[in-house]
């Protein structure tokens, strides 16, 4: 998360996205450093290019250069797209809810569709967080709790603030 020069900032985030990816491909053969280079990968994606790569290799349509695409990663990757609205992305969560019915599966749904870039989404998520009576289990709460505000989504963290903070008592 950088803040100020926002031209810089997409820059160094092309060049973390290509080294990831050169370095995932350059690891053909090495599990262990494919799922490290693919998780750095996962994690600075942010581009357009970066992220419909990532839509690619969840429908089968781009090459993971031979890394097998756990359902932990599908869950990084469809909250990746989430977290920065890529088109199709909240479908991507009730579809693969529906295929990973397991616990892990569904605190993963959780954190993707709380860190959807939309106000109303978030005022949703707020409201499910701060309901002391919800029948939410904690996990998922606390999941929620993390996920609501990445730090590229300044704005709408700042939108009611304020307002959240004076309802904490």
């Amino acid at each position: 998360a950088m803040s100020g020069d926002k031209a810089h900032a997409r820059r160094t985030g092309a060049a973390l996205e290509k080294m990831a990816w050169d370095g995932l491909v350059a690891s053909k053969g090495n599990a262990d450093m494919g799922r490290l280079w693919f998780g750095n990968y996962v994690n600075v994606a942010s581009s357009p290019q970066a992220l419909a790569r990532l839509a690619g290799i969840l429908d089968g349509k781009s090459d993971t250069a031979g890394l097998q695409v756990s359902q932990e990663l599908r869950w990084a990757i469809i909250a990746r797209l989430n977290r920065y609205a890529h088109p199709g992305a909240a479908a991507l969560v009730e579809a693969e809810s529906a295929r990973d019915k397991s616990d892990a599966g569904q605190i993963a749904a959780v954190a993707a569709g709380a860190a959807r870039p939309d106000a109303k989404s978030k005022a949703e998520w707020v409201g499910r967080i701060e309901d002391l009576k919800t029948t939410l289990p904690f996990s998922r709460i606390r999941t929620a709790m993390t996920a609501v505000f990445p730090p590229e989504q300044g704005r709408l963290d700042e939108q009611d603030a304020d307002a959240r903070l004076a309802r904490l008592p």
